[in-house]
């Protein structure tokens, strides 16, 4: 499952649901291993978050890759997958747009 984050002491710092819905899966058999994408907004992180990812593939040999959200984690997820399926979860606002707050 690649999903945006940080790994802070060998510990990930994900969104909850992300855990949630790992945790889902494995109770449903699934395997579930995280790939972090630590940086979004450089070529150079994404450009690194690649490298290190498909090296990550490599060593577990995944059936399938799964994108949280369907932005720069997506087209990275669709960078490192090679030939294995790749799933994307479109999580709310990276379709829908950020709501506005207030009255309106």
């Amino acid at each position: 499952m690649l999903v945006n984050g940080r790994r802070r002491d060998g510990a990930l710092d994900i969104p909850n649901f992300v855990n949630s819905q790992a945790e889902s899966l494995r109770q449903a058999g699934w395997e579930v291993v995280f790939g972090v994408v630590d940086d979004r907004t450089s070529i150079h992180g994404i450009l690194r978050n690649v490298r290190r990812l498909r090296s990550e593939i490599a060593q577990v040999k995944p059936g399938l890759v799964h994108a949280q959200y369907g932005s720069v984690t997506s087209a990275v997820g669709y960078l490192i997958k090679g030939p294995l399926p790749l799933v994307i979860s479109f999580c709310g606002d990276d379709l829908l747009g950020t709501p506005n707050s207030g009255l309106l």
